[in-house]
């Protein structure tokens, strides 16, 4: 395993070893710093992978990872055992919320630009409150926004997670959470005089829209629309969707559709007419 494998598996915290900051290498990186390292020396550490600025490159190997993370889960509220292709990122993103809680200017805390690239993939990459309630919200949310039917009985189940009782709790302790907490509840309908979300009408159970929508998502992005052929048929993992008759169905129907399902078709590149 080369320099930069130890490097991308540590969790953005350092590595050991010859290469490491404590290394034989530490006198070459002095000697490059105070401009007494010859160019041709230069020129062969860097041909052999020679990493200058240790804490930059940790960092930049973290945040793709991040990314990566981030475009399937909509979050950055990744727990500790989160690992993205062998790479720690939970690990990572646990450093990086340890250092940015540091007083500005100490030793170890996260520089603002650093900050702000996290912030950029997911403004509350770095929540007060807990991560848990963090990834609870988003599950909720994408499934609201994707057109799932509206359920707050505890054990309704979203993606292994008790999202049901998550929200029942969030009810029955409305005084206990931050103004911030509120808001980002309320503006998915969650009020505490409710008894859950508001929505009228009331979703009703469907299966095939829950089913769907990523089937006709895969169809937009490949062919670039959505006005899918009435005796198309999409395979998805090894099932025949029968994609075609579905889109226009919904069409059809647009006129009965709730809101967010409207909204969901809407998102996807829906053409109505």
């Amino acid at each position: 395993m080369d320099r930069v494998d130890r490097v991308d598996r540590t969790g953005w915290t350092g590595w050991t070893g010859p290469g490491g900051p404590g290394g034989p290498d530490r006198e070459q990186r002095k000697s490059n710093k105070t401009g007494r390292l010859p160019a041709v020396r230069v020129d062969a550490l860097e041909r052999l992978g020679m990493v200058w600025s240790h804490p930059d490159h940790v960092f930049n190997a973290g945040p793709s990872m991040a990314r990566a993370y981030y475009a399937v889960h909509g979050h950055l509220a990744a727990g500790h055992d989160a690992v993205v292709d062998g790479y720690p990122v939970g690990t990572g993103l646990a450093n990086r919320r340890r250092e940015a809680r540091l007083a500005v200017g100490s030793q170890g805390a996260l520089s603002d630009a650093r900050k702000a690239a996290l912030a950029d993939m997911d403004p509350f990459w770095c929540p007060a409150r807990p991560l848990v309630w963090q990834r609870h919200y988003i599950l909720l949310k994408r499934y609201l926004a994707a057109g799932g039917p509206v359920e707050t009985e505890p054990g309704h189940m979203i993606a292994g997670e008790d999202v049901g009782a998550w929200l029942a709790h969030q009810l029955s302790h409305w005084d206990t959470f931050d103004e911030e907490q509120r808001r980002l509840l309320a503006e998915l309908g969650v009020t505490p005089s409710g008894g859950g979300i508001q929505s009228a009408p009331r979703l009703p159970q469907d299966h095939k829209f829950i089913r769907n929508p990523a089937p006709a998502a895969a169809y937009a992005q490949r062919e670039g629309h959505l006005n899918v052929p009435r005796k198309h048929i999409e395979i998805t993992d090894g099932a025949e969707i029968k994609l075609g008759i579905w889109i226009s169905n919904q069409r059809s129907r647009r006129a009965r559709l709730h809101p967010q399902r409207i909204k969901a078709l809407d998102q996807l590149g829906m053409h109505w007419n």
